[in-house]
């Protein structure tokens, strides 16, 4: 080989690897904790300081990490645009608690990227017979500015046998009426999610029927972030 052609062959290797170099640079600089994607998501949730997410290996790992909540139980896994969509709950708590939290695939990783969830004492999910009983729970996560949740989510447990049906109707540009997945934990529990547009905004109108189609309850949603249950007959 000529000396004309090495140097071109050393002259490409190092211009690859340079740019290989400043790529990664860029990606650790946007997805490493307190980076850019943190600035960013900080901003969109209103927050006046950078949280520092940390990275996981597992989008598991990942919330386990941001969480600091390794005794949480993980009941399902929802694939979603972008990530994963975890479904958790406190081992041997009384009444209904569920949490959903969302991590977002990166470069580097996977990085928690939005959730929470609610709890509801087991006064009031076990009534006494002259109350009227509950059909489901329900909260509501909004979406926010990317790179956060790409969906708003609305999701619950199901607290009554009867209900087989659960639809989310939308009003404004994303009206729309969404059915429920209903997931089986076990013989005993079953959760339901309902993942909406982006940027869709409250009031919701929340319905659940039993197999035959028959409305066993219906409750209006306006608080953007709210949870709560409905009852049967409502």
């Amino acid at each position: 080989m000529s000396m004309y052609r090495k140097k071109r062959a050393f002259y490409i290797i190092g211009s690859l690897l340079a740019g290989v170099i400043l790529l990664y640079g860029i990606v650790y600089m946007n997805d490493k904790p307190g980076g850019i994607a943190d600035w960013r998501l900080s901003r969109a949730m209103g927050m006046q300081e950078t949280i520092r997410t940390p990275l996981g290996e597992t989008p598991e790992e990942a919330i386990s990490k941001f969480r600091h909540q390794p005794a949480r139980q993980v009941i399902h896994r929802e694939p979603v645009e972008g990530g994963m969509l975890l479904f958790t709950q406190q081992p041997q708590a009384t009444g209904s608690n569920l949490q959903a939290e969302y991590a977002h695939k990166v470069w580097l990783g996977w990085k928690w990227a939005g959730g929470g969830g609610y709890s509801i004492g087991a006064s009031q999910t076990s009534q006494p017979s002259d109350t009227p009983k509950t059909a489901l729970d329900f909260m509501i996560f909004p979406s926010v500015k990317k790179p956060s949740m790409p969906f708003t989510l609305v999701f619950g447990r199901v607290q009554d046998a009867a209900v087989a049906d659960i639809r989310v109707q939308t009003h404004g540009a994303e009206a729309g009426n969404y059915i429920a997945d209903l997931v089986t934990i076990d013989a005993e529990h079953t959760i339901w999610l309902v993942r909406l547009p982006w940027g869709t905004k409250v009031p919701f109108e929340l319905e659940a029927r039993n197999d035959k189609g028959v409305l066993l309850a219906h409750q209006t949603l306006r608080d953007q972030q709210g949870a709560g249950s409905v009852n049967l007959g409502e």
